[in-house]
């Protein structure tokens, strides 16, 4: 049985590769439209919201997340420098003229209200959405789409690589700790049983 951080590596591995190759197809309006479905599809609609719905949300009530991880004051330094949710919401307005708004499921509201070290993350999944959504509005109106394209798809995979960096080598160690492998099984097997396999065929 893979432990949970194999199993989120493994998923974040997957994800990239297939992002890179759909990134270099990006010739043309289809090869955009491909690459924001395939984001929306395995990157927000599985991977990140299983992770909130399962991961986050068995370890929201456990004191001892607030103590943090073993990278969790570096990370910290470096989100509140740069946080991705201010790094997505400027590139939209620069690129786009849009002012959006994060659009935050109940869960992750829950962590927000309780002030939980989960925001965090929370907010690196919801500025990835928020650029999605951006690109999906210029994918349907805006005919010099090819650079805006680039660049908010430049900075969605720095935040992406930038979470699953911290995700890695802090908060999915800490979850590791906090909860016995076989809890951890058994919500894995809930999460294979919720939502399907990613879709990484080439």
């Amino acid at each position: 049985m893979k432990t949970l951080l194999e199993l989120i590596s493994s998923e974040h591995q997957m994800l990239l590769s297939k992002f890179n190759g759909l990134m270099m197809r990006c010739t043309n309006i289809e090869g955009w439209t491909a690459l924001i479905e395939f984001c929306e599809r395995e990157f927000e609609d599985n991977h990140h919201r299983k992770e909130e719905l399962f991961v986050f949300s068995t370890i929201k009530d456990l004191p001892q997340l607030r103590a943090g991880g073993p990278h969790c004051t570096y990370f910290f330094e470096f989100q509140m420098k740069n946080p991705s949710l201010t790094r997505a919401l400027a590139v939209v307005k620069a690129v786009t003229g849009q002012t959006l708004e994060p659009q935050w499921t109940d869960d992750v509201l829950d962590f927000r209200n309780r002030n939980l070290p989960l925001v965090i993350p929370c907010e690196d999944h919801e500025a990835g959405r928020i650029l999605l959504r951006s690109a999906r509005h210029i994918s349907k109106s805006d005919n010099d789409f090819s650079q805006k394209m680039e660049k908010l798809f430049a900075v969605y995979k720095d935040i992406q690589m930038d979470h699953f960096e911290r995700e890695e080598s802090c908060l999915i160690p800490l979850c590791q700790n906090l909860v016995s492998q076989v809890e951890w099984g058994k919500i894995m097997e809930k999460m294979r049983l919720s939502f399907p396999d990613l879709t990484i065929a080439n």
